[in-house]
């Protein structure tokens, strides 16, 4: 829950994800995914404290990422640190350890958003879907977009609707009421109305079935397209393998009536 002006602007996250639902080109890989166990990892915390910091809350959790009786995991060190102005600086280390698998589908958060968060302005690559491997054909720029267009119906529903190369996101109501979420460096984020889970389970479009929340990814990484439904994997420096990471995402929530995204951003020094 995360609360501006009296509205709750989270339903529920940002807790850790790998899993994407597979594309036509993972056909050859994903049940080497799903023996790892990628597609059930289950989380598990192992310490989590709290104080005040220099005016700042600051909570710091350690967890553990792993499928059932699985032979490899990940190791995550979090610290969320709370500011008056009402940003939010969620950082992540990463260290997976054990038998990994060859790669990771990819590394990031999963939430979901209230359903009147529909419209969706970033400043990275658009206005098309793009990936590592797949993108030199959407420009950097700053985009606004309704959610429902960001997504990309292909005639076998799967992972769609990444935009890469991205500095920041926020997703607003009509009432201007939304969320920022801004990275010193780049990231990657998606989001649609319908879940993960739907995209994977769907065989045809109309098996599709709208959520009534905004499901959002925002992605530190994601692994390449490559093109192995009749051609190759992709290349290995556009493939996600598993190493150690230190990501950090900060979230803000704010009122476009007040200030632009592209403004809010540009003040991101901690108070």
């Amino acid at each position: 829950e995360l609360r501006y002006e009296g509205q709750n602007l989270l339903v529920s996250g940002p807790a850790f994800n790998l899993w994407r639902a597979p594309i036509d080109n993972d056909m050859y890989g994903v049940d080497g995914w799903r023996k790892k166990g990628l597609h059930n990892v289950l989380n598990r915390v192992d310490s989590a404290v709290s104080e005040i910091v220099d005016g700042a809350a600051v909570i710091k959790a350690v967890q553990y990422l792993s499928p059932p009786n699985g032979d490899w995991g990940l190791t995550l060190e979090q610290t969320y640190e709370i500011y008056g102005n009402g940003d939010i600086y969620l950082n992540t280390k990463g260290r997976p350890t054990g038998e990994l698998p060859e790669c990771f589908p990819r590394l990031g958060y999963r939430m979901c958003l209230p359903g009147d968060l529909k419209t969706a302005t970033w400043y990275g690559r658009g206005p098309g879907e793009s990936y590592i491997d797949s993108k030199e054909a959407n420009l950097v720029g700053l985009y606004t977009k309704k959610i429902e267009d960001l997504f990309t119906n292909y005639v076998f529903p799967q992972e769609n609707g990444n935009r890469s190369d991205v500095k920041f996101m926020a997703c607003t109501a009509d009432s201007g009421a939304g969320l920022l979420f801004s990275s010193e460096e780049t990231f990657h984020f998606s989001i649609h109305e319908y879940t993960l889970e739907n995209l994977e389970k769907a065989k045809h479009t109309f098996e599709l079935e709208k959520s009534g929340f905004s499901n959002l990814y925002i992605d530190y990484r994601h692994h390449g397209l490559g093109s192995n439904s009749c051609g190759p994997v992709p290349l290995k420096c556009h493939s996600l393998a598993p190493e150690e990471f230190d990501f950090t995402i900060r979230i803000r929530p704010f009122s476009s009536s007040l200030i632009s995204p592209i403004s809010l951003y540009s003040e991101r020094v901690r108070r």
